[in-house]
């Protein structure tokens, strides 16, 4: 604990670390939680009550162990994170996209919110990987982390109307497909051992038809969870007059 030469507003740094300091410039901020607020008048009144106007205890070690006391409990706020969370709460979620080696990808992100030491915070987890969108604001109440949840989730999503990501992915990719062709020289092939193989739509860009093929087959995979299947649908180009498989981009 040091010897501070002026009391007031607690204006002054610590000799051991820059809590108290950090903490004031959050308050002049107004960016202090409630419970830090709170602390830091605690630790304003004591230092008024236990120290001289030169900076001396008043009562020696008794007065000693109040500043140090009340300075230890603005530092313990001031030091709380994400990570001392142990209880997270998703309020509210997104969609976000991201390159991807089929062109685009998208993912659900959840906001979350949680409460350590009489101060709450907000972050954002995904499956995809992603980083946490939120900052490290300490939140006083429970309404204000939950508002600033909603705030992120609205600012952050790329969802373009969808409900959540795989909807959105799938009407990118109708949008990709576009419109079918009855002259296109791209088709939705239909491959199976059986006598009903052939073309199905046709499209007059190799990538419509992939669009088109990778909708079908989320659709028979739906309808036949269990895999393994020996059919399917692939891209085929007219040439010469008969369905081929095209090389590999």
């Amino acid at each position: 604990m040091t010897k501070y030469t002026t009391i007031a507003n607690c204006d002054y740094e610590s000799a051991d670390d820059d809590s108290i300091h950090s903490a004031r410039k959050l308050a002049d901020k107004g960016q202090a939680p409630e419970a830090l607020t709170d602390a830091l008048d605690a630790l304003e009144e004591t230092l008024t009550e236990e120290l001289t106007e030169s900076g001396e205890y008043r009562h020696g070690a008794m007065s000693q162990g109040k500043c140090c006391a009340a300075e230890s409990a603005v530092a313990k706020i001031v030091s709380l994170g994400k990570d001392d969370v142990s209880r997270w709460e998703t309020v509210a979620t997104y969609v976000s996209t991201y390159p991807s080696d089929d062109g685009e990808g998208a993912c659900d992100v959840e906001v979350q919110i949680g409460e350590t030491g009489g101060v709450w915070f907000v972050r954002s987890r995904d499956d995809a990987g992603g980083s946490d969108e939120a900052d490290d604001t300490m939140y006083s109440t429970e309404d204000d982390a939950y508002e600033a949840a909603e705030s992120l989730a609205a600012e952050q999503d790329e969802s373009d109307g969808a409900d959540n990501a795989e909807e959105y992915l799938r009407k990118a990719t109708e949008s990709r497909a576009g419109e079918p062709d009855t002259d296109g020289s791209w088709c939705v092939y239909w491959e199976t051992a059986l006598d009903d193989a052939g073309p199905r739509a046709r499209y007059a860009t190799r990538a419509q038809a992939e669009a088109a093929a990778s909708l079908a087959n989320d659709g028979l995979s739906k309808h036949n969870p269990g895999g393994n299947l020996l059919c399917g649908f692939e891209v085929r180009e007219l040439v010469d007059g008969t369905w081929t498989l095209p090389e590999a981009e």
